[in-house]
């Protein structure tokens, strides 16, 4: 600890973090980010939130003060918004970028670095970018380390796999989750936006299994759902309990009051992972491939098919089945607690302040480098 605090009191304490949410490509990136700023603030750091409009209220929503949240009205790795993320950058003193999205290619880390010299970047990727230009690359997908694909420069450190898995605190204080032997709790999530309206289309499919009746079912809907009245029409015709509850912080709540959790396979399946809850998985894009497929493997997780050859009564079915095999609900939970802890942020963090103290060794003369260590 005494490290840590010689690097804070010579380094900046300000940290940018470029990330957003939409109805395109969902909340996780933004949530994620807000994970990992939390453990940031925890060691005296200060995070600010570069960020489009529609990220702003769920980065408050969250807990971020919104002095600290920068709204910026460009295109996602346009240079509009490579402009406005160094002049904000410059003003704050910044010596760490984080940058979690698709838009924030190779091109885009090399001229941030031009545009404001002495900042370092972090650049979280799920496998999607090609090509990097960073001091640090995170993919906290499980078995990530094994891949093969990373080309990167002599400088730059790669942070793979589980053991990297960013969680909010909320979720890492979480007490124990108790696996009930007669389950009658179904919680449905498919994220902020749904766009597919996979929602409603398996809430369909369950009321059409005809088992309903022993069961209590909440719909966890995202800030911007917008098939609200596909949802009152199912249960118009249902005299089954379904309750549609808004997504909040405390969604943790739900998640702990669950027998199982049927949810798209995106960051939501590592909070499900690290409780320890029962989860069915529908793959909704491309790239949560990297995180169905190991945890299937693992045998943590169900996987209900993908958004393409989704077959909501054949899901329906396999849902009913596991809600009434306690000894494979069993198993998915305890395969969950073999795959991930809750170390990850201060995992990423200390390699950051690793980092920024080589440089300050690098910096001062060799008899003050001695005194600081």
């Amino acid at each position: 600890m005494v490290f840590e605090s010689k690097v804070r009191m010579t380094m900046s304490h300000n940290i940018i973090f470029r990330c957003d949410a939409s109805n395109t490509i969902g909340f996780g990136h933004a949530i994620r980010s807000f994970a990992l700023s939390e453990e940031f603030s925890a060691r005296g750091y200060s995070p600010h939130f570069v960020v489009t409009p529609p990220t702003v209220e769920l980065l408050a929503s969250l807990g971020a003060n919104r002095d600290v949240i920068h709204s910026i009205d460009a295109a996602p790795g346009s240079h509009e918004d490579l402009s406005a993320t160094a002049r904000i950058a410059r003003e704050l003193n910044a010596t760490w970028f984080i940058l979690d999205g698709y838009n924030f290619l190779k091109d885009y880390q090399s001229k941030l670095r031009e545009l404001t010299q002495s900042a370092k970047l972090l650049v979280f990727d799920d496998g999607v970018i090609n090509g990097f230009d960073c001091h640090i690359v995170l993919n906290q997908n499980l078995r990530a380390e094994n891949s093969n694909s990373y080309k990167v420069p002599a400088e730059t450190t790669l942070l793979l796999g589980s053991a990297y898995t960013i969680f909010r605190k909320s979720f890492r204080d979480a007490p124990p989750y108790s696996l009930r032997q007669l389950a009658r709790n179904i919680s449905i999530t498919f994220g902020g936006a749904d766009t597919h309206n996979l929602t409603a289309t398996m809430l369909a499919g369950l009321v059409r299994s005809g088992e309903l009746s022993n069961y209590s079912i909440r719909v966890i809907i995202g800030a911007a759902y917008i098939h609200h009245s596909s949802l009152e029409a199912i249960r118009e015709l249902a005299s089954h309990n379904i309750e549609i509850v808004p997504f909040t912080n405390e969604i943790i709540e739900h998640f702990m009051w669950s027998d199982l959790v049927i949810a798209a396979a995106g960051s939501v399946a590592w909070e499900l992972a690290l409780l320890r809850v029962p989860m069915a998985l529908v793959v909704t894009a491309d790239n949560q491939q990297a995180v169905a497929k190991p945890l299937a493997i693992s045998g943590a997780a169900l996987i209900l098919g993908d958004v393409q050859s989704f077959d909501p009564d054949k899901a329906a079915k396999q849902v009913v089945n596991l809600m009434g095999n306690y000894s494979l609900r069993r198993q998915l939970s305890v395969s969950c607690g073999d795959l991930i802890d809750c170390h990850g942020a201060k995992r990423v963090v200390d390699v950051v302040e690793r980092l920024g103290y080589s440089d300050l060794q690098k910096s001062v003369p060799v008899k003050l480098a001695r005194l600081l260590l």
